[in-house]
């Protein structure tokens, strides 16, 4: 039910819910309910306003409250017990090291809970040999915090901060996100890679892979997050995790659902916040640059993203040619089969090269543009014409110096690759293929392109304006 179209308070729209139902019974479920600020006020609020015949199922590891039929779950079986134990053993290379007896005692010890076989396989693996498990504390909920704190103990002081910052919040983060932030806002550098690793290895993260662009995310169960919030408040590393939050919130992902959709959303969506906010507060885009340009050493196609921002928050001119050198880092970077977006980076550099009031720069990345694979026919004449109508409003572009040779030999080069296409130029596009001819010393050729073009279309004033020219 919309709150907003009923046109009252959520609480009283819900309170009304608990005692009428949806649809006539239903069965409202409250999972992971002490992960509410208020578990015992939120319960008795519900047993307040819930109305038989609907009914409440509630999930928790806590017991500051009784229901009307509590049910006790325990453990796994022991046949579910030790499949758990071979599969994880297995993923962590130790499962040479574990014979029968030993998976026998993993059950008993851990009661048949699940995460706590995984945290107590994460010891093996961290001493690479049987750590006999010993009864901590008969209660399963005391079981798993003495758990909790003995292997957080084993960590490194890195990899604390990192379990803190990701305790912090229920959502997925890119594992690049990480890696940059810490990068930035950490004075000595440290191999965040290794923190992960051994993270994974107790069991502390969730890793999951995109689908789209194979980046991992990185999240902490339920129960490994709840501990890491406590600890937390009394940490010393709580203000620069508060500081690394303020970074990770804008690239994570709240639903793991969300992971298919890659990291490259998650880095638009801190470009775009970024955007706005440097146009309020100049100084955001240099405090943001840092981690931006590691994003953008993993994910090229970012340092388009950064042009913009240089473009949107810096002073004219240094934004411009800022704004280039991001353009031409993506093109060194990215991989050359994104001829589409590599399409667009090049025209882009040649608009930023023309803003500057660079011709031959503009002119170098036109001709780039042109040589891409997927470069059509149609798009060879307009960028052709570009070019030619750049060389006439620059007047000494096309003298005896260094830069006018290498203008000569990129229009050489896109006028050779054009008539690879000729017979499926336009005669409009011959006119320009000749008057590229023209500019780069080689009229004779010229000559022959523009008479091509005639023969496509007899009426064509500028082929027949080229060969009164050259005629003349």
């Amino acid at each position: 039910i919309d709150a907003t179209i009923e046109g009252h308070d959520p609480i009283t729209v819900f309170e009304n819910v608990l005692a009428t139902g949806v649809d006539y019974t239903t069965l409202f479920i409250f999972d992971n309910f002490e992960t509410v600020e208020d578990p015992v006020d939120v319960f008795n609020w519900i047993e307040y306003h819930i109305k038989p015949p609907n009914k409440v199922l509630i999930t928790s590891r806590i017991r500051e409250f009784r229901g009307d039929w509590p049910i006790k779950v325990g453990g796994m079986s022991e046949c579910e017990a030790r499949e758990l134990i071979n599969s994880h053993s297995r993923y962590l290379g130790i499962h040479d090291l574990l014979d029968s007896e030993y998976r026998s005692i993993l059950f008993t010890e851990s009661d048949g809970h699940p995460y706590v076989i995984k945290i107590l396989l994460g010891q093996v693996a961290s001493k690479n040999r049987v750590v006999t498990p010993q009864r901590i504390v008969a209660s399963s909920d005391e079981l798993l915090r003495s758990l909790f704190e003995r292997t957080y103990n084993m960590l490194s002081q890195e990899s604390q901060r990192i379990f803190l910052v990701l305790s912090s919040w229920r959502s997925f983060v890119p594992e690049i996100a990480i890696e940059a932030v810490l990068y930035h806002t950490s004075i000595e550098r440290f191999d965040v890679s290794s923190c992960l690793d051994q993270l994974d290895q107790f069991s502390l993260i969730d890793r999951v892979q995109s689908a789209s662009d194979k980046q991992w995310f990185l999240g902490v169960p339920l129960a490994a997050s709840i501990y890491g919030r406590k600890m937390l408040q009394t940490s010393r590393f709580k203000s620069i995790v508060e500081s690394d939050q303020r970074l990770l919130r804008e690239l994570s992902t709240p639903r793991k659902s969300d992971v298919q959709h890659g990291v490259y959303p998650r880095i638009e969506g801190l470009i775009h916040s970024c955007i706005e906010e440097s146009k309020i507060n100049r100084t955001r885009f240099n405090e943001l640059l840092p981690v931006l340009e590691f994003l953008a050493e993993r994910v090229p196609k970012t340092f388009l993203y950064i042009a913009d921002l240089a473009l949107e928050s810096q002073d004219s001119k240094d934004g411009l040619y800022r704004s280039q050198e991001y353009t031409r880092r993506y093109l060194e970077t990215s991989d050359t089969s994104e001829v589409s977006r590599r399409l667009k980076a090049w025209i882009r550099l040649a608009d930023l090269y023309k803003m500057s009031d660079d011709p031959s720069g503009e002119i170098h990345a036109i001709c780039e543009a042109a040589l891409l694979p997927n470069s059509q026919p149609s798009d060879l004449g307009g960028l052709a014409h570009r070019i030619n109508a750049r060389i006439f409003e620059s007047k000494g572009i096309l003298s005896d110096d260094t830069s006018s040779v290498l203008v000569r030999q990129n229009l050489l080069k896109i006028a050779k690759h054009m008539e690879r296409y000729l017979d499926r130029l336009s005669a409009n596009d011959c006119s320009a293929l000749a008057w590229l001819l023209i500019n780069a010393s080689n009229p004779t050729r010229a000559h022959d392109i523009a008479k091509h073009g005639l023969s496509k279309d007899p009426r064509n004033h500028h082929c027949k304006n080229i060969l009164k020219k050259l005629e003349s």
